[in-house]
């Protein structure tokens, strides 16, 4: 039986400072097309330049599976907790059901802020001039990073999640002094990612270094 298959794997040079294996360059020859199916709304900016925003809940599949992993690993200390009260325990392992539920319970915790993150975070980038805002918006509350288009070197692709063997690609600001901003984009699809971060450098065009 004949089989082919396509898979997306990111591979990077190393550099000689070890650098972000993760890190995925842009594409050097020609700007890259935005995909049809893209929900990224792009609108001028009232003072100039570009807003790209990216809205939450744009990658429900993976929404979804973190949410049911988060439901099934939250049953267990949920559980333990429960079988503690009812006096299932006997007293010789009255210790044993405690530590699972300490170590168990911070884990649950976090993949609930995660599944709240890939639901319901929504991000919006302003291209102005002399300045980059990212601004991310989570259950009504925001907050921005603001930088420099002076201290921007470039803008470069990351892998920063992967659900099973599909990965989600953010976009990485890096700057003079070495230090990174990233936008937290969560792009399933390479082709936008690299639209948006093209797109993104293309508005900072002449004042990279």
């Amino acid at each position: 039986m004949n089989y082919s298959g396509q898979f997306e794997v990111p591979v990077v040079a190393p550099t000689a400072a070890g650098g972000d294996l993760l890190s995925v360059p842009l594409p050097e020859t020609g700007a890259p097309a935005r995909p049809g199916g893209s929900r990224i709304i792009v609108e001028p900016a009232p003072v100039g330049g570009t807003i790209f925003t990216l809205p939450a809940g744009r990658n429900p599949r993976a929404a979804f599976g973190l949410t049911l992993f988060t439901c099934l690993f939250a049953s267990v200390p949920v559980s333990i907790t429960h079988l503690i009260r009812t006096g299932a325990w006997g007293p010789f392992f009255d210790f044993v059901p405690w530590i699972i539920v300490a170590f168990s319970a911070p884990f649950a915790l976090l993949l609930a802020v995660l599944a709240l993150h890939t639901w319901l975070l929504s991000t919006r980038v302003t291209v102005s001039p002399g300045r980059l805002a990212i601004t991310c918006c989570l259950l009504g509350l925001a907050w921005t990073r603001e930088v420099a288009c002076a201290d921007i070197r470039d803008v470069r692709l990351k892998v920063g999640m992967q659900f099973g063997l599909t990965p989600y690609y953010d976009s990485v600001i890096g700057l003079a002094s070495g230090r990174r901003a990233t936008l937290s984009a969560m792009l399933r699809d390479r082709r936008e990612a690299e639209w948006l971060a093209a797109s993104i450098q293309r508005g900072l065009s002449g004042r990279l270094s």
